[in-house]
């Protein structure tokens, strides 16, 4: 999307706010998603009623600048309590240098804190991670980027489909968090292996779509502000 379409519709970008916000990342930059179980009935130990758990994860990652983007995924298998697997495999794909770049990124920020005081060998690489992580909702929250099309929205689902048109969620078999939790959930009772495998392909097209639109947003604030310096 070129910033005269944007503009046409005379909408705002705050371009030294948005360029105040780049200059507080860094490479490597690694773009984090989780997707959560809440259950009224803990139904493992040491847990509390309706904690959220993690059991899927998403990593895109940018080594450095003009790197080709990567990733790294995590899917718990059903009837577990994935909260070890999940966080050893974590703190080993995200290095401790890293800027880790999550969206409305408090959620996670709690999930992460969560699993540092269960899992306490892990705590310290967790808090550095933790320590690293921005959030790439600010832009919007703040209002430095707006759209009338994102409807009074901050939220990636209403960002995307205005920064990103060409990423849709759209006939996706899982599409929400929701319908992620739910599926996760069908896998517990499901013995089939192909079936099995398909709802797997979708929880994960799901997520890996969550942290790629991440990539694209934060790949639209860079034209932003490129094409004001290079006007």
């Amino acid at each position: 999307m070129q910033l005269e379409a944007f503009l046409e519709k005379k909408e705002i970008i705050d371009h030294e706010a948005v360029r105040d916000f780049l200059g507080t990342l860094w490479y490597p930059l690694y773009f984090l998603d989780f997707e959560t179980f809440t259950w009224p009935v803990p139904p493992f130990d040491g847990l509390k009623p309706y904690q959220q758990v993690p059991f899927q994860y998403y990593l895109h990652y940018v080594e450095h600048e003009g790197a080709e983007l990567q990733h790294h995924e995590y899917l718990a298998r059903p009837n577990i309590d994935p909260r070890t697997d999940l966080a050893e495999k974590l703190v080993n794909e995200i290095p401790v240098t890293a800027c880790v770049l999550a969206y409305n990124a408090g959620f996670e920020k709690g999930r992460l804190g969560e699993l540092a005081a269960f899992l306490p060998q892990h705590k310290e690489k967790i808090d550095l991670i933790l320590e690293n992580t921005r959030d790439l909702m600010i832009p919007f929250r703040k209002r430095h980027v707006y759209h009338w099309e994102m409807k009074g929205l901050a939220s990636q689902k209403a960002v995307l489909p205005v920064l990103v048109p060409e990423l849709s969620y759209k006939g996706m078999e899982v599409g929400h968090g929701g319908e992620a939790m739910d599926a996760y959930a069908a896998m517990s009772q499901i013995e089939d292996a192909g079936e099995l495998q398909r709802i797997r392909n979708a929880l994960l097209e799901y997520c890996g779509l969550d942290t790629l639109g991440m990539v694209r947003i934060l790949e639209r604030l860079r034209e932003m502000t490129e094409e004001i310096l290079n006007n």
